[in-house]
Formats: C-alpha cells, structure tokens, sequence
C-alpha cells in the first residue's frame, strides 16, 4: 500500500492495491511538515500503518485513530528514517545532529554531531544496527554506542536502500 500526505497536512492511507479503498487517518496538528516517514504495519502495535511527521520541534506519530505528540524539543527533524525492522528511528535535525532512538521514543540510544551547515542527501539505514548520512561527497556512518565512521570521495555518493533475500 502507500500513504499520501495531502496539502492540508491530512493523511490518506491505502492498504491494498488490488482492492484500493482510501482511508483517511487521524488527523494531524497544523504546522509546517519538515519530514515524514511510515512505520509498516508488522511493526507497530496496533498492526496498522503508522506515519511519523516533523512538525515544529517534534515528531508526531499518526495512526488510524489518533495522533500523538512524542514530545521532543530537538527538532525540527530535515529526515527521518525507520529501521527495517521497524525498532530504531533515526532522525537528523537542521542543526546538524542525528539522533537514533527506539520507535517507541521512550529510549535515546546514539547522537552525533556531522558539524554540518549543509542537510544531507539522504539519510538510510545499513542494516539494523547502523545509520548512514551522505552529502554529495561525505559519507558518515553511525553504529551502536555513539560510533562514528567518516568517510570522504571525490565524486558524487548515492545511497541505494535494499535489503537482503535468502532462500
């Protein structure tokens, strides 16, 4: 399925493409959206889809039935990405820093500072245990307990998420 974010920051939900039959989901605060994200429905408690939105200086988590503030004040948030397995959440700010935190956002598990004044191209996650940041031609790279890897190219970087398949 996919969720659209309309002009009025309202949130359309479709579950199944072939049988297509748009949802409305709770509506949201008003306030300009920075970054949005969804956490997929097999990851979250009420195994419905999820939609985390950067307004102000939090995030508000978006479902079928409600919407609720998760009071932060580290924000506004330029990206924000969810782990494939749908535990972490890594959030950049304007300021430069990235925070990884539990979906639940009860637990803050790393920060760094990129000491940049540029947002990233992108921000994804390696696996589930790391985050990486790209800029045109710097790459920094998070890992578990405040780990950090910085690493410079002279041409242009771009980050392609997959994921793994076994048989």
């Amino acid at each position: 399925g996919f969720v659209a974010l309309l002009s009025n920051n309202h949130l359309i939900s479709v579950a199944r493409y072939d049988e297509p039959r748009p949802k409305e989901l709770a509506a949201p605060p008003e306030g300009d959206v920075h970054s949005w994200t969804l956490i997929a429905p097999a990851y979250t408690l009420s195994r419905s889809v999820e939609v985390l939105l950067s307004i102000g200086q939090t995030i508000h988590v978006v479902d079928a039935t409600e919407s609720e503030d998760r009071m932060l004040d580290i924000g506004p948030f330029t990206h924000i990405s969810v782990s494939p397995n749908g535990r972490f959440v890594a959030l950049y700010t304007e300021t430069g820093k990235a925070y990884v935190i539990t979906s639940d956002f009860q637990n803050r598990l790393s920060e760094h500072d990129s000491k940049s004044k540029i947002p990233p191209k992108d921000v994804q996650w390696c696996g589930n245990d790391a985050v990486v940041i790209a800029w045109e031609d710097e790459v920094h790279i998070i890992g578990p307990n405040n780990a950090a890897a910085k690493y410079f190219y002279d041409g242009r970087v771009h980050l392609i998420a997959g994921m793994a398949l076994t048989r």
